[in-house]
């Protein structure tokens, strides 16, 4: 015999638990023991349930229930251990004495079956309760473990103790995924041994703490730990405190993961979301959105692009390089160490440019200007930006510039072409400077915290030009005066 508890609803009526008996053999199935939790009201009943297991269980796919109203089911008196049921009924999950598990619901009919118990476990009384959760818990969804596939332990697969620990603070906003970018493997094993060579060389080649993901997936489908849920990884530079990172085994340029691999992933990003490790809203990233590498792989990275929460692209501005518009020789070269702290903009108080052919016979004015009769090694700034929207290398990303005097170990300076103490620059130009900013910090040239500063912030001088500056200082993280 089965037994189901039914939720119902009636018009103008409370919400009741009714009791339900399937004979064996009966056609009727769980799809008449429905209810939609969304239109409940806050509800309490208690009833006896000798020698019986409970189970709470969705009929809802688990991506269908990222929309509509947030429900609580809560637990108050005692245990039940999740067991699955076979009648259409695809995933439950355990009830805690005192937890609340959150969803989100909209039409969706959830069901509570009851199924006999072997012996192992007798409920003499539970008592449910359903509410609206709180508005500040709208936007949480259910957190539970039955959507989380099984993870191969630390101690599983013989794991070295890690030198040192960075706690991660969750709930994080990315999941970027990784390949190893070497042999895939498709055993226990094999696998093992492949996870164990990753965390050696990681830690003794490049002289980490630890392996460098949150998580690993074998061709096999299996998942391993790696740095786990709670310690901060070093995958993705300036993103490994906001991020769970996945590595799938093997090299993905070419061809995809094992259907096994795919469906693991899927599934960690289900168990992310529903630990509350990543936010409802999480960013899906591929290790290329967000740093410079093939990582993970294109044949992998063309699958994940089409997921939900998939990162919107980050556009960088085109850099016409120094090649491209006849750049001199440099006479020295300083390198730049970063992150710098410092965003540094200027204008060149010169004549504007709104061509590429106008704005190439300027910069290298400018160029010949600093080093013939400044005495400067180079040009003076590390990019330049055209009215035309078009930005020109300098002295480039890892030079040291010649621009802001004091600031200039420690800053990027970006150079406006033209004077702008009495016109602002074009529009296309002041996009080409939000972007050029946002590349910085996407590239990890510029400091989380950078200070974004006018030339006349830092020195005597009229530069950026008023009109500028007046546009700059409504800027995010400019200085504070």
């Amino acid at each position: 015999m089965r037994v189901f508890v039914r939720l119902s609803q009636h018009i103008n009526s409370k919400p009741h638990f009714s009791l339900h008996n399937n004979p064996v053999g009966s056609t009727e199935t769980t799809n008449q023991a429905r209810t939609t939790l969304s239109k409940m009201t806050t509800n309490s009943r208690q009833f006896l349930l000798p020698s019986i297991l409970l189970v709470l269980a969705f009929m809802a796919k688990p991506s269908d229930a990222f929309t509509g109203e947030c429900v609580c089911v809560q637990a108050k008196t005692i245990a039940a251990r999740w067991s699955p049921d076979t009648n259409n009924v695809t995933y439950g999950f355990i009830l805690n004495k005192g937890e609340c598990f959150k969803f989100l619901s909209s039409s969706y009919s959830y069901t509570l079956a009851l199924q006999e118990n072997k012996g192992k476990l007798i409920i003499p009384r539970v008592d449910l309760k359903s509410m609206k959760c709180p508005p500040k818990q709208e936007d949480t969804v259910l957190r539970y473990n039955a959507l989380c596939p099984s993870i191969r332990s630390r101690a599983e697969w013989k794991a070295r103790k890690p030198k040192s620990v960075t706690k991660l603070r969750v709930p994080v906003e990315y999941f970027i995924v990784h390949h190893s970018e070497g042999r895939n493997c498709s055993t226990t094993a094999g696998c093992d041994k492949l996870v164990k060579g990753i965390q050696n060389f990681h830690m003794d080649t490049r002289g980490w703490a630890d392996i460098a993901y949150n998580f690993l997936i074998g061709g096999n489908g299996e998942v391993y730990e790696g740095r786990g849920w709670t310690v901060q990884g070093t995958h993705t530079k300036r993103y490994n405190s906001k991020s769970i990172g996945i590595c799938m085994l093997g090299s993905f340029q070419k061809y995809v993961p094992t259907p096994l691999a795919m469906e693991s992933l899927k599934k960690m990003i289900n168990c992310s979301l529903y630990k509350g490790q990543i936010i409802p809203n999480y960013t899906l990233a591929g290790h290329r959105d967000l740093g410079n590498t093939d990582c993970p792989g294109t044949a992998l990275y063309n699958v994940i692009k089409k997921w939900p929460h998939f990162i919107k692209k980050i556009m960088y501005p085109i850099i016409r390089n120094r090649t491209e518009w006849g750049a001199r020789k440099p006479k020295s070269v300083t390198q730049l160490k970063v992150p710098v702290e410092y965003f540094v903009v200027h204008h060149s108080a010169t004549g504007s440019c709104t061509t590429t052919e106008d704005c190439d016979k300027l910069v290298r004015s400018i160029q010949s200007n600093h080093m013939d009769k400044r005495d400067f090694v180079n040009i003076g700034y590390n990019f330049l930006i055209g009215g035309n929207g078009v930005v020109y290398e300098g002295r480039g990303w890892s030079v040291e510039g010649a621009h802001t005097k004091h600031y200039n170990s420690k800053s990027i300076g970006i150079c406006l072409l033209g004077n702008f103490m009495n016109e602002e620059p074009t529009t296309e130009a002041i996009e080409s400077l939000k972007e050029m900013i946002k590349c910085s910090l996407n590239k990890g040239q510029i400091s989380d915290n950078y200070i974004l500063v006018g030339h006349r912030n830092l020195g005597d001088t009229e530069c950026p030009g008023s009109d500028l500056y007046n546009i700059i200082k409504e800027w995010p993280h400019f200085i504070k005066s």
